[in-house]
């Protein structure tokens, strides 16, 4: 990482992962190198259950445009709104 922050000091790097990298080492190295991350994780009940919002979001905007939409969310504000913390 420090070779790409110098090589391009302007640039944001942003570090995509399927399920696979959700782990908690990853996220520590992304936040200790302050890179922003967005890994997407597997289904489950309750992180559905919590996205409902935006999913009700996002078709009243498919809806009214006939375009296809993506909502995305913070998690740790969606488990704390469901009164769930990061350790689930």
């Amino acid at each position: 990482m420090p070779r790409l922050a110098e090589a391009f000091p302007d640039a944001q790097i942003v570090f995509r992962g399927d399920a696979g990298m959700a782990l908690p080492a990853c996220d520590d190295f992304c936040e200790d190198a302050r890179i922003c991350y967005v890994v997407s994780l597997a289904k489950n009940s309750r992180l559905l259950e919590l996205g409902e919002g935006h999913m009700r979001d996002a078709l009243a905007i498919y809806e009214e445009t006939g375009e296809n939409v993506r909502r995305f969310g913070d998690l740790a504000t969606l488990l704390r709104a469901g009164g769930m913390s990061a350790g689930l």
